[in-house]
């Protein structure tokens, strides 16, 4: 297994500790496993203006060398790859010149759930092919992965436990095909999770998992469901020193 480990959203001081500790982590983790980090994150959240983009390009630029001596790639999480196509996204754009890889997140639109699974993955899968082209004029050397937002087992009439089943099938048969590593959100749901971007989302947003919490209703229920198959698990707990 090969991880990308995420940074938290801070800056200043405290953000350069983050990075160091990150490296930290992923240097120690690949001593115990070889490669099993594979690079850092920097998420969306990082770039929402020229100011923060300025600093994450910054960053990148200042702990990169020290993480690809360590076989670590440093790059960023981003959901506005779109945007690459019209060469004006200042944001991020001198970011990618510095950057290892890039990780494009498309979240699904109400069009787009109401194709089906199928023509779903068929819609995603093109549009990160573009993307991909997009981001290759800016910067060649820049590994490009996508991100699908998940399509939730429940919310509107499209989700379903079968829907997402053939979604996350759908999509993972384009991703071998074409050779493109994609990441699927949700391993879990997320009964607390809020999304504020509209109706559609908020409806969705606690129920992308693959798996779901044992109870819902009670979040202190210790285990997990997986919606597929109705396998309960319960995670091993270790004792108390």
């Amino acid at each position: 297994m090969k991880l990308l480990l995420g940074t938290w959203y801070s800056f200043g001081e405290l953000f350069e500790t983050e990075i160091v500790h990150a490296l930290e982590v992923s240097e120690s983790a690949n001593v115990i496993h070889e490669n099993t980090v594979s690079g850092i994150i920097f998420s969306s959240s990082h770039v929402s203006n020229k100011e923060k983009g300025n600093e994450i390009e910054q960053i990148i630029s200042k702990y990169r060398p020290r993480a690809n001596a360590s076989n670590i790639g440093v790059g960023i999480r981003y959901s506005r790859c779109g945007e690459f196509k019209s060469g004006n996204n200042s944001e991020a754009w001198n970011i990618l010149l510095v950057s290892d890889f890039i990780v494009c997140i498309f979240y699904l639109t109400e069009d787009i759930y109401k194709s089906g699974p199928i023509q779903a993955s068929k819609t995603v899968g093109k549009i990160f092919s573009e993307w991909k082209k997009w981001v290759h004029e800016i910067n060649g050397n820049v590994t490009v992965y996508g991100e699908s937002g998940p399509w939730a087992s429940e919310g509107f009439i499209w989700n379903n436990v079968q829907n997402m089943k053939e979604y996350w099938n759908a999509m993972s048969a384009w991703a071998q095909k074409n050779e493109f590593v994609v990441f699927m959100g949700g391993a879990f749901d997320n009964p607390l999770k809020e999304d504020e971007r509209d109706s559609l989302h908020r409806a969705s947003a606690p129920h992308e998992g693959w798996w779901r919490l044992r109870s819902n209703e009670d979040i202190s229920v210790t285990g997990f469901v997986e919606k597929i198959t109705g396998i309960l698990c319960i995670p091993y707990l270790f004792p108390s020193f």
